[in-house]
């Protein structure tokens, strides 16, 4: 992801029906938005992806190391809104497939979904990721896990 990139970015997230999966709901101004992509692109620890599609934009992948010598990530994607279903599959595999192979030492991606987020639920779930039960989570929300060496054996079926 590039800086011109944010206009069309900002976009998106600001599209009613992304913000409607967001655990922040609110409208995100240009200015907001600008300070995060400087925080974020000098970040070692922090990857933003354009995924496209046939060389057409179709979403937005964020992956985040935990610690500075962790081996897990926690990601965050949405699509295009202006695209309509299909893709997110395929978004997905690719992002993993890229945090697995790409980034050094990542053995674990964590998923967050809202609870009202069924789409996000089954999409998380057809990938192969595990539900994490803890009791002191939010209870808005779940975690999901996918660990490297199921993401080798299972990715093949997916």
């Amino acid at each position: 992801m590039v800086i011109s990139d944010l206009p069309m970015i900002l976009s998106w997230r600001n599209n009613s029906f992304v913000r409607s999966c967001m655990f922040n709901k609110s409208i995100i101004q240009t200015d907001e938005h600008l300070k995060w992509f400087n925080n974020a692109a000098t970040d070692k620890n922090k990857w933003l992806l354009i995924y496209e599609l046939n060389g057409n934009p179709s979403g937005f992948i964020q992956l985040q190391r935990l610690l500075d010598s962790s081996d897990t990530l926690i990601w965050g994607f949405y699509r295009n809104p202006e695209i309509k279903g299909g893709i997110g599959k395929k978004m997905g595999v690719t992002a993993i497939n890229y945090a697995f192979n790409n980034i050094d030492f990542i053995n674990l991606i964590i998923g967050r979904v809202l609870k009202s987020n069924i789409r996000s639920i089954s999409f998380h779930e057809g990938l192969g990721f595990e539900l994490v039960v803890d009791e002191h989570l939010n209870s808005e929300e779940v975690i999901f896990k996918l660990r490297k060496n199921d993401w080798l054996r299972i990715s093949h079926d997916i």
